[in-house]
């Protein structure tokens, strides 16, 4: 018997191969990638077809107010059912299917990004128990599959992406020039915290985001991609997602920091108001004193919060 065609998820991977795709990064290269080999390698591997086409669906939900619901209750269940593989797939690794969780790691950073269940809860970035940590791990899970199989995505296909991101990285150790609204909010955990291991963690922490604020002067304006954002979100570590977690107070405000990158990126469908929801979520739940730290990130992001 001849099985039905799912006219939904054809319409979703010819809208992901001749739309999605150009509006997931800046470099003309890593968009061919994403409209002809990324399509091809779906086909041998169903969780990943699953993670584009959530991807793809919520493309089309954020420009088809009429389609919204269905879309993105698809959207979810397809990533959901992707999720579960592939949390199998990273604990037996092998080349074949290092390469596909590679690019699910890429996918699913715009799909927690896009989701608007991401954008109607405090949950930051999704780390609470109430939505799941699945998707925070297996993104920065893909640092150890570059860890792993660095020979592997070097031969393959992909290795201009692979090197597209190596090439960012490198970008953000060149310049050492201090960020003074940063040094600021260092200088003031240091004279606030009095655990030496979360302050290790905040300074670390930061340092990180320094790098990542200073390819800003390094790149033509508007050139900042999602590469540069995704790397902040590797590099941290489990205890700062701990802290954020425990709804921390010095954490949340690093945090509002980040926003400020965000808003540099808004020419990005998948990140257009991202900036001021996580802003308002963290200014919603930290206290006073630490209410005073997101003046800059306020002022840059063009946010304030409602009047009472």
């Amino acid at each position: 018997m001849v099985q039905p065609l799912s006219m939904l998820d054809l319409e979703l991977m010819h809208n992901f191969s001749t739309s999605t795709a150009y509006t997931l990064n800046s470099d003309s290269l890593m968009c061919t990638l994403f409209r002809t080999s990324i399509p091809k390698l779906c086909l041998r591997h169903p969780f990943l077809m699953r993670t584009l086409l959530a991807v793809s669906a919520l493309h089309v939900a954020h420009y088809t107010p009429s389609r919204r619901r269905l879309l993105v209750d698809y959207a979810v269940q397809q990533h959901q059912a992707a999720s579960k593989t592939a949390t199998v797939m990273l604990s037996e690794m092998t080349d074949d299917t290092c390469i596909a969780m590679y690019i699910f790691s890429v996918l699913t950073y715009v799909f927690a990004m896009a989701s608007p269940s991401s954008h109607d809860t405090d949950d930051i970035l999704l780390v609470t128990d109430d939505f799941g940590t699945e998707w925070v791990h297996l993104l920065r899970g893909s640092r150890a599959i570059v860890d792993i199989s660095e020979k592997t995505l070097k031969r393959s296909e992909f290795s201009p992406m692979f090197e597209a991101g190596h090439r960012r990285f490198r970008l953000r150790l060149v310049d050492q020039t201090p960020h003074q609204p940063l040094s600021d909010l260092l200088s003031f955990l240091e004279g606030t915290i009095k655990s030496k291991s979360h302050l290790d963690t905040y300074s670390f922490v930061i340092e990180e985001l320094r790098k990542t604020f200073s390819v800003i002067g390094q790149v033509m304006p508007g050139q900042l991609n999602n590469t540069d954002t995704s790397i902040w979100l590797f590099q941290i570590t489990d205890e700062y997602l701990a802290l954020l977690k425990a709804k921390d107070n010095a954490a949340l405000t690093i945090l509002a920091y980040f926003c400020v990158l965000l808003k540099q990126m808004e020419r990005y469908w998948w990140i257009s108001g991202r900036s001021e929801h996580i802003l308002g979520s963290i200014y919603r739940l930290i206290d006073n004193q630490h209410r005073l730290l997101l003046r800059w990130p306020m002022e840059e992001i063009g946010w304030m919060p409602p009047q009472d």
